[in-house]
């Protein structure tokens, strides 16, 4: 069996296979791929890191929001435009903080039972929703409070929208939502569109049931 002796080359020692020939042949393709994956890794990694800071940021930022303005407002110590000025003042870090999402719709579901549903729905505007399951609750809120205040176009383009989103969640629910507003606004062609859609896509859901109802109403 031979052995590599001390005086030969890299080039020499790799030629002794196949394999070796090609690695020689592509080392500084290989070179380069392997700097791309260690440039790669780091790259993930600094964002990781620089994510999960931010998003500490963001938490402590919501934190003293809820103690110093959220808490005082439910006491009486502050009236609701404090809160809304507030709330606007925020750094954008605050306001797409995962723990904001509960927050703000706490506060928005206060500020409706208090008759300004136009001061919750412009708190839910001012927020940047940082997944898909956190933007269809907002939306959801949003929907029905933009309803409440009769404005049922404003409403049907806010579950227009989130129905865009990759994963959506609940989307029986939400074409329902879509057709009784439709219904609510007397676009009976499409609110029976929407119906029947619904009767067709998701026979077995409640959903199903409920639609068939409210078809039964339009004829």
């Amino acid at each position: 069996m031979s052995e590599t002796t001390p005086s030969q080359s890299l080039e020499e020692t790799l030629n002794k296979t196949d394999l070796g020939h090609v690695i020689y042949e592509k080392r500084y393709l290989i070179g380069a791929i392997l700097v791309a994956i260690l440039v790669g890794v780091i790259g993930w990694m600094s964002v990781t890191k620089y994510k999960a800071s931010q998003e500490l940021k963001g938490s402590e930022l919501v934190f003293n929001f809820q103690n110093e303005t959220w808490e005082k407002v439910k006491a009486g110590q502050l009236s609701t435009d404090e809160l809304i000025s507030r709330f606007s003042s925020l750094d954008d870090i605050a306001k797409s903080s995962a723990s904001m999402i509960s927050l703000a719709l706490e506060m928005s579901k206060f500020l409706a039972e208090k008759g300004e549903a136009d001061k919750a729905i412009n708190l839910l505007s001012g927020l940047k929703a940082p997944n898909d399951l956190s933007k269809f609750f907002v939306a959801h809120q949003k929907a029905v409070l933009l309803e409440t205040a009769g404005k049922v176009d404003e409403a049907i383009a806010v579950i227009e929208d989130v129905k865009k989103t990759k994963d959506l969640l609940m989307p029986a629910h939400l074409e329902l939502f879509l057709g009784r507003l439709y219904l609510v606004k007397r676009d009976l062609n499409q609110a029976k569109s929407i119906f029947q859609s619904i009767i067709d896509t998701y026979p077995h859901e409640e959903e199903a049931k409920l639609a068939k109802l409210y078809l039964g109403e339009i004829k």
